[in-house]
């Protein structure tokens, strides 16, 4: 798909279609089952279609936090998040940010309303912007923690996140998800919805 047909998809009066292309340019992995998790912020206007647009996907959302009319959508496929969080060293690094008692129950959702509530103190001024967020979106431990100790410099590569280590894998990933889009759009400009887009 050019640009143009993506422009003028994106720019459509129809929100559904606007909402449709917007996920499929930031969210495509997610869609096609290549990641765990995408954050994207979306317009009020768009909040009561998301459920109706992502039914029969396989995708669960949430918004972490809402404000000035907009929000940031979490979208996350469960299972896969399920599996991230058995992972005894990321259950140990999550623990320091205070959600050991969430993840004893097991419980996803739990443990998204302990992330949600450090977007919201976040979001009030009262703490740091929560980066153990790239654990919830599927980035390597490593590379949270790289970002974490180096202040978000001294990356080695920058892509879909910061890489702190193994920058050969993560180009490679970098570029399935981009191959991903790339037949993501090419499937919307095909007329596909989103159900159909999904895996």
């Amino acid at each position: 798909m050019s640009v143009n047909e993506f422009v003028s998809l994106n720019t459509a009066k129809d929100p559904e279609l606007r909402m449709t292309a917007q996920l499929a340019v930031h969210c495509a992995p997610i869609l096609k089952d290549a990641k765990a998790a995408n954050i994207l912020t979306v317009a009020e206007a768009d909040f009561k279609g998301i459920g109706y647009l992502l039914q029969g996907t396989g995708i669960s959302y949430r918004f972490l936090r809402t404000a000035g009319g907009k929000a940031i959508l979490y979208l996350y496929r469960k299972k896969r998040l399920q599996d991230i969080l058995r992972d005894s060293r990321i259950r140990e690094f999550l623990a320091q940010y205070g959600y050991q008692a969430a993840m004893k129950e097991k419980n996803v959702e739990a443990v998204l309303d302990v992330l949600s509530a450090h977007v919201r103190l976040f979001q009030n001024g009262k703490s740091a912007f929560p980066h153990e967020i790239g654990i919830f979106l599927g980035y390597p431990l490593w590379d949270v923690r790289g970002f974490l100790e180096n202040e978000g410099k001294n990356f080695a590569y920058l892509g879909y996140w910061k890489v702190y280590r193994d920058v050969q894998n993560a180009k490679l990933l970098f570029q399935r998800f981009d191959a991903i889009r790339e037949q993501a759009l090419e499937e919307l400009g095909r007329g596909m919805t989103l159900r159909e887009i999904a895996v």
